[in-house]
């Protein structure tokens, strides 16, 4: 510490403590100035600019220069002050931080030198290069990692840099370190919102974000500005009532229904929600909407975001296959009416006896146009099936008379072929189109032809099974030796033997029209070989007819598993889980068309809330490729909520589909398949469920005098009626039908009255207490128990 003397003559120690203090102050003003400055702007070549700038004016150094690295360690900046544009174009190369520059790269502190040039690591200055001798550097490293480095030479007066010089970079440098990082982020996220928005511009589908407390549209990329047109303003209330909306099925949808106004009131996320929207100059727009709503800090719907996919182009594809289709059907088919016409005119006139050889040719001629028209009609029938377009008239029919028929009709050209009908007795109707039916019976009795004899019979057969009626084509040929199965059911089918191939290709055709027929109808088609491989059977089911005319539950008469009954003007709910938003949106329509209420999500992981939330009757799972993962959420959807689930798929191999069937799924269906398919599998599976419902519910229950008629709904005590509400029967349907099993207040709410109830269980207390008085002596039996989840209720065993 400096003496008094030394400060001069009357200064005293105050004085040199307040001369230290003043000093200090000036510094750390100078310091806050400056770390104001580079951290006032976030663009990071004005921030790196001002680093440098600030540092010689802190140290009193005539040139500056920061040295930035990347994340792979390149050189990134190098930005200098001190020289001018003149001498920085006179050097031929810059700094490359080698030396006594790359020096700082291995030290953590700064590096003070009196003689640049006298250190171990100099390498000299590049040509041009101003000279300079003293020398204060230090690396700027932010979180651990290394920003860069700050070089200062030349102090002003020509002094060495003091170590106050050290101190005040150190503590700069710190500064700079933070300045720098968050003009690189800053510069980091505005690249990243100029490349979004970029993106968003270019992309195919409409998208627009509107504020949530002002309704302005605050963003519209051009193909939202194409799908709306020309907006009279910017206010969404505003816009919404000069245009339309509609369901696919023409209901118009009210305000309050559309996507954003959802998002807006109740925070739910909107997926795939086909709007049809028809503008003011009269052009209708279907639309597949999704919309999300986005968060403040605070927690609040700040804005809404929503994507508008056209799906005009899918439906002008599908027009113009149609159309495609309609031109094949004339070009191909009216040349070959021609040739046919004359054919037949020319068997007339060659006479067989005398022109044998010419009759012959021309009786192959008519053949051979025969046979080409039957593969035309069936590449024609075969590319409505896979683009989901054959149309199927299905109507209430007798299996037996469809059998009599193609018999009847397959006899004509197979004389000697022997066809045995064996029938069930009481054969059920099933939902048929009688002639496409037919059509599959013929294909399949000609094809069987191929595995019988003269000796061997084909046998027919009609039977239930579940609610389908199964027709199986067998032929028991022992005399034939065992072979290979045939390829069956794939367009073009090969033969192993040589006698067999004759017309491989319009098989193959023939027998997957015949699967695409059958499909359609909502049943399957099959083929296997006879015990050791000898003969073979066809095999196909088609849905037993609805006791009434579209009927798609059981008998209200028999009690289900509580569900959210569809209120007036919706269908059945069905939820659908499918990953590709054109096929949600053609499964959309289709199942609207059909009555049902589509409740559609990408999201496998909201499964189980939706399920919760909307009790749906059957669920459509997309899985395109097996795995794991959704055979598990198959069986627990399956077996957690007791609804059909049916496997979409594009995987149609047997290991597939009986990994599937074995985790519990109702039905399996293949992709392409046509809408009639879909909806036909869904029937067939709710009425499969109902039907297994009421096999499985007793007919009766007795407890004493208490007498419960399950299938009449009709309850007596002691031979009298008891007249019960809707809710009082429900309730003691669960408690009986699950007699000795306790039930949760939880379960009980849900069953009887809905998810809406959980948590009210004084509502169970008042229909318990309201049911021991009803029922009589007879209840004193235990209705209620407390378990440790809470109260549980029960019936006790008959």
């Amino acid at each position: 510490m400096p003496s008094s003397n030394s400060l001069g003559e009357g200064f005293t120690e105050t004085d040199r403590l307040r001369r230290d203090n003043e000093a200090l102050r000036r510094l750390i003003s100078r310091l806050s100035e400056a770390s104001l400055h580079i951290n006032a702007n976030l663009d990071p070549t004005a921030v790196l600019q001002a680093v440098v700038v600030h540092a010689c004016e802190l140290t009193g150094a005539r040139y500056g220069a920061l040295l930035t690295y990347d994340r792979t360690g390149g050189i990134q900046d190098f930005i200098t002050t001190g020289m001018d544009p003149n001498q920085r174009e006179l050097m031929d190369t810059l700094p490359k931080g080698l030396g006594v520059l790359g020096y700082l790269n291995e030290v953590e502190g700064p590096v003070r030198l009196s003689d640049i040039a006298t250190h171990p690591s100099s390498v000299g200055l590049p040509p041009n290069h101003p000279p300079m001798k003293t020398f204060l550097g230090i690396s700027v490293r932010h979180q651990g990692n290394h920003l860069g480095n700050i070089y200062l030479t030349e102090k002003e007066g020509g002094e060495d840099f003091s170590p106050d010089d050290e101190e005040i970079i150190t503590l700069f440098a710190a500064q700079a370190a933070t300045a720098i990082s968050n003009a690189r982020r800053h510069g980091e996220e505005l690249r990243i919102s100029s490349d979004l928005l970029a993106f968003v511009e270019i992309a195919p589908v409409g998208v627009t974000v509107i504020d949530a407390k002002t309704g302005d549209i605050l963003a519209m990329n051009e193909e939202a500005k194409r799908i709306f047109g020309d907006l009279p303003n910017q206010d969404w209330e505003e816009v919404v009532p000069t245009f339309t909306f509609r369901r696919p099925d023409g209901r118009e949808i009210p305000v309050a229904d559309l996507p954003i106004v959802r998002v807006l009131t109740t925070g739910e996320t909107v997926r795939a929600d086909e709007v049809v929207i028809s503008r003011a100059d009269g052009i209708d727009i279907t639309a597949l909407v999704n919309a999300v709503p986005i968060y403040s800090a605070h927690g609040d719907i700040d804005s809404v975001m929503s994507t508008l996919q056209d799906m005009s182009p899918l439906q002008e594809i599908e027009r113009l296959r149609a159309e495609f289709l309609g031109m094949v059907s004339h070009e191909l088919r009216a040349p070959l009416t021609t040739i046919k016409g004359s054919t037949t005119s020319l068997l007339h006139l060659v006479n067989p006896v005398n022109d044998a050889e010419a009759h012959q040719l021309v009786r192959i001629i008519d053949q051979q146009s025969d046979q080409m028209r039957s593969q035309i009609n069936s590449l024609i029938e075969l590319t409505h099936i896979e683009a989901g377009t054959l149309s199927v008239s299905s109507e209430p029919a007798v299996m037996r008379d469809l059998i009599d028929e193609a018999i009847r009709e397959f006899g004509r050209p197979h004389p000697e072929v022997t066809v045995v009908p064996e029938f069930q007795i009481d054969l059920p109707r099933v939902t048929a189109d009688k002639q496409r039916i037919g059509q599959v019976l013929q294909y399949l009795l000609s094809h069987a032809t191929r595995y019988s004899s003269a000796v061997t019979p084909i046998r027919i057969s009609a039977s239930t099974e579940d609610v389908y009626v199964k027709v199986a084509i067998s032929v028991d040929n022992r005399g034939i030796e065992p072979t290979a199965p045939p390829a069956l059911f794939t367009r073009i089918m090969r033969f192993e033997n040589p006698d067999q191939a004759g017309t491989t290709g319009s098989d193959g055709l023939a027998l997957t029209i015949c699967k695409g027929i059958v499909e359609a109808h909502g049943g399957r088609v099959a083929a296997e070989r006879g015990e050791h491989g000898r003969g073979v059977t066809f095999s196909f089911t088609i849905p037993i007819a609805d006791e009434e005319p579209g009927a798609v539950e059981p008998s209200l008469a028999t009690p289900l598993p509580p569900r959210r009954e569809p209120v007036q003007g919706e269908g059945v709910p069905v939820l659908v889980a499918v990953d590709d938003p054109r096929m949600i949106g053609s499964i959309r329509r289709v199942l609207t068309r059909s009555d049902y209420t589509p409740i559609t999500t990408f999201d496998l992981t909201e499964m189980d809330q939706l399920m919760e939330d909307e009790n749906p009757h059957a669920v459509l799972l997309d899985i395109s490729f097996p795995s794991t993962e959704h055979l598990n959420l198959v069986h627990s959807l399956s077996s957690d909520y007791g609804v059909p689930v049916i496997v979409l798929s594009g995987q149609g191999d047997d290991e597939s589909i009986a990994q599937a069937f074995e985790m519990g799924a109702d039905d399996y269906i293949v992709k392409p398949f046509s809408p009639t398919e879909l909806t036909a599998r869904i029937k067939a599976s709710l009425r499969k469920q109902g039907a297994s419902l009421r096999t499985n519910t007793p007919a009766s229950y007795i407890l004493g005098h208490v007498n419960i008629d399950y299938a009449g709904r009709l309850v007596t005590v002691h031979d009298g009626q008891v007249h019960l509400t809707a809710t009082e029967y429900n309730l003691l349907y669960e408690l009986s039908t699950r007699a000795g099993r306790i039930l949760t207040q939880d379960e009980l709410l849900q069953r009887v009255w809905g998810p809406e109830y959980l948590g009210q269980p004084q509502l169970l207390r008042a229909f318990v207490k309201t049911l021991r008085q009803k029922l009589g002596d007879d209840a004193r039996r235990p209705m209620y128990i407390f378990t440790e989840h809470g109260i549980g209720y029960r019936m006790a065993k008959p």
